[in-house]
């Protein structure tokens, strides 16, 4: 290349959108003073959608779409039995 530009080399930047929503759910409840239960319940939805350097549906930048959902759920029950002291 005797006379290099600017217009050489390709170059983009874009932003993408990275939508995520979730929610939580705990529950405690003391039956006794030794007996403690708790319940939890979690679940995110996401999804993706990368920017698209090229502008057409073949982009290799961007990957594609993606979405994905998430589940926890959790139960602890607690049972203390050992006697104070003094």
């Amino acid at each position: 290349m005797a006379n290099p530009t600017i217009y050489d080399n390709w170059i983009a930047s874009g932003a993408g959108r990275y939508p995520n929503d979730q929610f939580d759910i705990k529950v405690d409840h003391r039956f006794s003073e030794k007996n403690l239960m708790s319940a939890k319940y979690s679940q995110e939805w996401n999804s993706s959608q990368s920017y698209n350097c090229f502008g057409n549906f073949a982009d290799p930048c961007a990957g594609g779409p993606n979405k994905s959902t998430a589940h926890l759920f959790t139960l602890n029950d607690e049972h203390t039995s050992a006697r104070r002291c003094c």
